[in-house]
């Protein structure tokens, strides 16, 4: 699996190290078809120089081909990529950030405290972030990019060669992702639980009821009120409690919400369409629509991209 690839690496990498040495020390990953902009590495290193996070994530950008259907496949699935991570920090989420392996980074101290790369099929990028988000926040490194091949594959389950696979095999379907109406009950949820540390978990499960009866079903079978409880008798300040419940409340927990409530509340929508009413939710204008001719507009949906690309996130 890729996971243990990754992991076999990184391991021999952390050998490679003074230990005696008290200096910046840095793991970094990348794919062997990946590419990166010229000072990729000294604008890494500039990073963590003035931001000493546990880890950060590099811009990337994936090569768009020539060929129109693998084009096509692309640039939806990137454009999925970015609004779920631009759904993600409109709820104030501290998960907001993509999850690609080839733009991983992390100080070796931090690679130690989570206990290494998880030896996965597929998805190590994923809960190996998730992992590292909880000793700190997460950078993002915009002065360089990584260009991740866009390449096909079935090697894995699910990831980006997968879903591209699925995309080519079904090229009229419509490419479907969550509604916004998921992120902006996350949000109401984080809000709440932020601005109330002084609730018991009771109280604000019962509470999550009156914005959707299945949020507060999810939060009772994740266990949350006892946990919530165990979290608020362990910290010592309102924000430890905060922190504290993000590290329980995490990314892994935040897609499972997420994918909860789009199988029993809020059915899948249309790529463009969810972009769409994200941006507007958000009072961020996105590509001008005049230039939109349909749903299936190759034109409007690579605007799409270059528009979420130009965010910073």
């Amino acid at each position: 699996g890729v996971g243990h690839a990754r992991k076999l690496g990184m391991d021999r990498a952390l050998g490679l190290f003074d230990i005696s040495r008290d200096d910046l020390k840095l793991l970094i990953c990348l794919d062997a078809d990946t590419r990166v902009t010229a000072g990729y590495l000294s604008a890494i290193r500039r990073h963590f120089d003035v931001h000493p996070t546990p880890a950060a994530v590099v811009a990337y950008a994936h090569p768009l081909p020539d060929d129109p259907a693998l084009r096509a496949a692309i640039i939806e699935y990137e454009i999925f990529l970015r609004y779920y991570v631009l759904g993600l920090s409109w709820a104030a989420s501290p998960y907001a950030f993509h999850t690609i392996g080839s733009t991983m980074v992390c100080t070796t101290a931090a690679y130690v405290a989570v206990r290494g790369m998880p030896r996965r099929q597929a998805g190590e990028d994923f809960y190996f972030l998730n992992k590292l988000a909880k000793l700190g926040p997460m950078g993002n490194i915009a002065a360089t990019t990584v260009y991740p091949a866009a390449r096909a594959s079935r090697r894995v389950p699910f990831g980006t060669g997968r879903r591209i696979v699925t995309r080519l095999e079904g090229p009229d379907e419509e490419y479907l992702v969550y509604d916004p109406g998921v992120f902006l009950h996350l949000k109401a949820l984080l809000q709440e639980i932020m601005a109330r540390p002084d609730r018991s978990g009771s109280a604000l499960t019962a509470w999550s009821a009156s914005l959707h009866p299945r949020i507060s079903s999810y939060l009772q079978e994740q266990g949350f009120p006892a946990a919530w409880e165990r979290i608020r008798r362990n910290s010592g300040s309102d924000a430890y409690l905060r922190r504290q419940f993000h590290v329980w409340f995490d990314g892994f927990k935040t897609l499972k919400l997420i994918r909860y409530l789009t199988g029993e509340a809020f059915p899948p929508v249309t790529v463009l369409k969810a972009v769409r009413q994200l941006l507007e939710k958000m009072g961020l204008p996105g590509p001008d629509r005049d230039q939109e001719t349909g749903r299936t507009s190759p034109e409007y949906e690579e605007m799409m991209l270059a528009y979420l690309r130009s965010l910073p996130i």
